[in-house]
């Protein structure tokens, strides 16, 4: 039983680990240093994510309200596959509360970079800064196979002790 107990709580810790790759809580100031720029994503199935965009006050954790900006996903080959502002159809887009959340699924597995280009502050437009952050999208280790292996070892357990394989007392 001590076997199986451990297996199971080993596989149970690897699948917490075992999600898509994207660096968790990524900060630079954009590139005039009027903003620093703070992404989080939260991943979901299927390479969905919601990217939590905070717009900061320079050098500190205050959120800086009312920033015009857009979010692009630009993929490994230069190419701009999304754009929050184009995608309603606009040129920007504001954010009255400093913090955003975006809803993006990338399409494929692979290297990305966004791109968060601010164009206001506080009403006053001002010239176009940019904030670049690289992405790594793989795959996530999908939850039906751990569900399967963690049968599979119990099952290969119980067998061995029903044909007396293993001592009764691991």
């Amino acid at each position: 039983m001590k076997v199986f107990v451990f297996v199971l709580v080993a596989m149970l810790a690897s699948a917490a680990l075992l999600q898509p790759a994207f660096a968790e809580g990524m900060r630079q100031a954009s590139s005039g240093n009027s903003l620093d720029i703070l992404v989080e994503p939260r991943w979901d199935q299927d390479r969905m994510a919601d990217l939590k965009v905070s717009f900061l006050q320079p050098g500190t954790d205050t959120i800086q309200v009312h920033v015009d900006f857009d979010v692009k996903v630009v993929d490994s080959g230069g190419n701009q596959v999304f754009s929050a502002a184009g995608l309603l159809g606009f040129p920007t887009l504001h954010t009255a509360e400093g913090v955003v959340e975006i809803p993006y699924r990338f399409e494929e597995d692979g290297s990305y970079t966004l791109v968060v280009d601010v164009t206001g502050i506080q009403f006053a437009p001002i010239a176009q800064e940019t904030a670049e952050f690289s992405v790594n999208v793989t795959p996530e280790f999908p939850a039906g196979a751990m569900a399967a292996t963690v049968a599979a070892v119990a099952g290969a357990i119980s067998a061995a002790r029903l044909k007396r394989l293993l001592p009764s007392h691991l």
